[in-house]
């Protein structure tokens, strides 16, 4: 009797990773928190614009594009803090009633878990707002003066983006460790602010956040310096590593 040829099985040990971050990002992609956050950004941009474009016209006043560009991301900046906490701090904790029976008695790791969880709202996150700021670059560079810098506008993009990185891991780290969504969120506004005026006092420690602020026209305008954005950079990798380490190693000791 003929023996049956060996079959070779390849054993994909992240498949349990990628489901999770397939699944969790075209939930939030999905959802109204997401939706909502880019469609008003989205309406911003088009109402910021025509307002500028009616000071140029009726006024005969010059609009920059750079100064239409800055006065938007700080805006949009502002105003999406509200919700990316709300994304970031709901990650894991939304689904506590559920992580023992129906995700983690299968076959998946809780740090498997737990990134693909952290991956997929940080994707979520920096694509709303790469999105955003690449069509408000568009129509400022189009209908207003033309002073814009592609290089400048795409660090002034990665900067603001890296601190939103930050703020996204510390939110899926206490949405980890956290029961109550709304603890979550709680905890992460008074961190945001407390944390934000502690870090003020000791400058030269950390990059300063309002610095960071200030510059966004001069670093759009093409005027900037590399090693200021490597510190937000590293500042930021420093930030989500820790976090994520830690919230990594706390979510997978602790019962759900």
């Amino acid at each position: 009797m003929a023996e049956s040829p060996a079959v070779n099985v390849v054993i994909n040990r992240w498949l349990p990773y990628w489901a999770v971050l397939q699944a969790d990002f075209g939930q939030v992609l999905c959802g109204w928190v997401w939706r909502a956050w880019v469609g008003v950004c989205l309406l911003a941009t088009g109402c910021w614009l025509v307002y500028r474009l009616g000071a140029h016209r009726e006024a005969g006043l010059v609009q920059e594009a750079s100064t239409f560009l800055t006065d938007l991301v700080r805006w949009v900046l502002m105003g999406s803090v509200g919700l990316v906490v709300i994304l970031a701090a709901g990650a894991i904790s939304s689904e506590r009633g559920t992580l023992a029976d129906s995700i983690l008695s299968r076959g998946i790791s809780r740090r498997q878990y737990y990134l693909g969880k952290f991956h997929s709202r940080l994707g979520a996150v920096l694509c709303g707002f790469f999105l955003v700021s690449l069509i408000a670059t568009i129509l400022g560079q189009f209908f207003l003066k033309e002073d814009l810098d592609l290089k400048g506008c795409m660090l002034a993009t990665w900067e603001v983006g890296m601190l939103l990185a930050a703020l996204v891991s510390i939110g899926v780290m206490l949405s980890s460790i956290l029961n109550n969504t709304l603890v979550g969120i709680m905890v992460l506004w008074f961190a945001l602010y407390g944390g934000g005026a502690i870090l003020s006092l000791v400058p030269g420690l950390v990059p300063q956040l309002h610095l960071v602020w200030n510059r966004l026209p001069y670093v759009i305008k093409g005027h900037y310096s590399l090693v200021a954005l490597g510190e937000i950079t590293l500042f930021s990798l420093v930030v989500c590593t820790i976090t994520s380490l830690f919230g990594m190693a706390y979510f997978s000791r602790r019962d759900v």
